[in-house]
């Protein structure tokens, strides 16, 4: 447990010394991987469908484009809500 909170202790201290310099630990995570890949395919298959005129503007595109995004920007919204707050 010492280990644990050592890392921790060090993750934060980094990040309070230079803002945005653990974001990197996040993006390179396999999952954060494998979900920016998916998330792009969920992007580019809509996008690419109504742009040669395939298929039509529908609800269903439209949340898979969400979740495409959603998706895509999962590393920066585990850095985000990981980070260190200050107090004001």
């Amino acid at each position: 447990m010492a280990a644990v909170y050592a890392l921790d202790t060090a993750l934060v201290d980094a990040e309070l010394e230079r803002p945005g310099s653990t974001f990197w630990i996040y993006y390179r995570q396999p999952m954060a991987v494998i979900a920016r890949w998916i998330g792009s395919l969920l992007i580019s298959f809509p996008v690419v469908a109504w742009i040669i005129d395939i298929g039509p503007l529908t609800c269903a595109s439209i949340l898979l484009l969400l979740l495409g995004l959603a998706l895509s920007i999962y590393p920066y919204q585990a850095w985000w809500m990981s980070r260190p707050k200050l107090k004001e």
